[in-house]
């Protein structure tokens, strides 16, 4: 098939000269930075190189040109560092790794092969000849015939003096070359003054940002390194380096939930030690254990536990207590009021047939009647259920290190029910927290001030969750799943197969750039890109208005995972519930 370069300003495949010369980085290579610069601060931050490191390599460079007033080396820019900043082979090895080869200019330049052109490549680069032929070469740049560095050749592009060079060391004349560059400047006007037709190519990152003014706004908030990477990685998905795009919930997956389950998974991979168990609780475990798995592949002791609120509510006295239930009057107390209504209709609903019940009363004090007037029997009940269930929790729970992985906590209900049952204390980690426990845990993030607005944390909590339905009871050892689900319920389960292995594709993505040095990247840079799949201007917004969340155990009381004008009263109610909740958890 024949390429049709769209894209290239001026160029015409049918009418070409016998050379075509390409840019190399930026042009045929690309990198999963938003700027070159990076690099250094990722190296810094990965470990690679000592601190400081990339504000000294920037200015090390600049220090080099403005000495040496002619193209540089790599090894003039580090004969400026300290003995405690050589890492030039270090350098080296990322920028192998990390390059990436675009796949619209290398289908240009094998078109133009295929239809006996020469392709060389003419660069402005400190990095050794050699090594930019390997990245080209590990780029997918090949057939070649012949590369041209700045540095080699002592004169630049930018100057224009390398273009003369390069036309005596091929023997033709400037009517017989193209230059296809990215650099106006150095690849257009340079080339043009040496009679040389310049081809302008307009940057992938440019032409993504235009594409994609969400992701403007998102960078121009700040111009850290998680950005820088978020940006970087998702230009890269967009120009099809990363594979091809799936259908929108894969790509709401893939672009947007990718990164947040990677950045708590990477933060989860310094903190669980190899010899250890890791518990992935559920239903918000299920995703996080997939894209842990993917990131370190050779990680085995890993497993998936049911530890609902549900079953800590019906099986332990962590929130609702053994014994009769005082019903408070409704106007002296109406939070504890509702709070014990709520814990007596959990209890007679989930044992309804063993107490042969037709029905639970909607009368409070009625149901309380029933409730308090059988308790010796619920309370048995209960505490049956609860050997069954700890049973299975010990099976996981062994006399080794454990570690309980979870998404958003304010009780530590799962952590706390988890060591009730094993009889042990274990280690939990947590994307948010909201509260404090007395506890042996840490939180990627912990909010210390009340937000209002609830989708920062039901949208990373979708992206965390699995393709089962709730439960609404324990049996045999097993969960007992909700049937007769809502059908918003339904259709996340359904469509959540998607969502699993657009993030995973991002987290194999990721670590096959970025190998064992995976970039550890903020709750705020994160979560901030993942609420734009929120935005109504996103185009997968339309898949996260038909979605709901559970606020209560049974799952009885669905809210929009979105909320609009119309559930301020929703909002309210919460907010008030959630500040007196977090007030008897201190």
């Amino acid at each position: 098939m024949t390429y049709i370069p769209a894209t290239f300003e001026g160029l015409d495949l049918d009418d070409l000269p016998e050379y075509v010369s390409f840019d190399a980085f930026d042009t045929l290579v690309l990198r999963p930075f938003l700027r070159p610069t990076d690099l250094f601060k990722h190296m810094e931050a990965a470990g690679m190189a000592p601190k400081g490191f990339a504000e000294a390599r920037v200015k090390a460079e600049a220090d080099a040109r403005k000495l040496h007033r002619r193209e540089i080396t790599l090894d003039e820019i580090y004969a400026l560092l300290g003995d405690d900043m050589q890492v030039a082979d270090v350098e080296v090895q990322q920028e192998l790794a990390v390059c990436q080869g675009n796949p619209e200019t290398i289908a240009l330049a094998d078109e133009i092969v295929r239809r006996g052109g020469k392709v060389i490549v003419t660069s402005d680069m400190y990095l050794p000849k050699s090594v930019v032929v390997s990245i080209l070469d590990r780029c997918g740049v090949r057939n070649l015939s012949g590369v041209f560095i700045s540095n080699d050749m002592g004169a630049s592009k930018y100057c224009g003096d390398i273009f003369p060079k390069v036309l005596s060391a091929l023997g033709i004349t400037p009517d017989r070359m193209v230059h296809v560059g990215d650099n106006r400047r150095a690849d257009v006007d340079m080339a043009a003054r040496h009679g040389i037709k310049g081809v302008f190519y307009p940057r992938q990152t440019d032409r993504y940002f235009k594409s994609n003014p969400m992701a403007k706004e998102f960078i121009g908030r700040g111009r850290d390194l998680d950005r820088s990477i978020i940006i970087g990685m998702d230009v890269l998905r967009w120009c099809g380096v990363l594979g091809e795009k799936g259908d929108d919930v894969h790509e709401l997956g893939y672009r947007y939930g990718g990164p947040m389950m990677a950045a708590y998974a990477t933060y989860l991979l310094g903190r669980i030690p190899a010899s250890s168990r890791a518990l992935f609780v559920s239903r918000d475990g299920y995703n996080l254990m997939r894209v842990y798995s993917e990131l370190d592949p050779d990680r085995k002791d890993l497993a998936y536990i049911h530890a609902q609120r549900l079953l800590a509510y019906i099986f332990t006295d962590i929130h609702i207590p053994f014994g009769p239930l005082e019903l408070k009057g409704k106007a002296l107390n109406r939070f504890e009021h509702q709070k014990v209504d709520r814990w007596m209709s959990y209890q007679l609903s989930y044992f309804k047939d063993d107490l042969g019940l037709e029905k639970i009363p909607e009368d409070p004090y009625e149901k309380a009647r029933i409730y308090n007037g059988r308790i010796d029997e619920i309370d048995a009940l209960r505490r049956k259920a609860a050997e069954a269930y700890s049973a299975y929790v010990k099976s996981y729970v062994d006399d080794g290190d454990v570690h309980l992985v979870d998404c958003t906590t304010m009780k530590f209900t799962s952590q706390k029910l988890i060591e009730r049952m094993s009889g042990r204390r274990v280690k939990g980690h947590y994307f948010v927290s909201l509260a404090d426990a007395d506890l042996d845990y840490d939180s990627y993030h912990y909010r210390d001030r009340f937000v209002f607005g609830w989708s920062r944390i039901n949208v990373p909590e979708f992206f965390m969750s699995s393709p089962e339905p709730p439960i609404e009871g324990w049996k045999n050892g097993s969960p007992v799943y909700m049937e007769d689900v809502p059908a918003w319920e339904r259709s996340r389960c359904e469509m959540y197969e998607g969502i699993t292995r657009g993030e995973c594709g991002y987290a194999k993505a990721l670590r096959s750039i970025f190998g064992d040095h995976l970039p550890e990247m903020g709750y705020d840079s994160v979560t901030s890109w993942s609420m734009l799949s929120a935005d109504s201007r996103c185009e997968y917004r339309p898949i996260l208005d038909g979605m709901k969340w559970a606020s209560g155990p049974d799952h009885s009381d669905w809210s929009p995972l979105i909320p609009g004008l119309k559930d301020l009263k929703f909002l309210a109610k919460k907010l008030i519930t959630d500040i007196i909740a977090k007030m008897n958890s201190a």
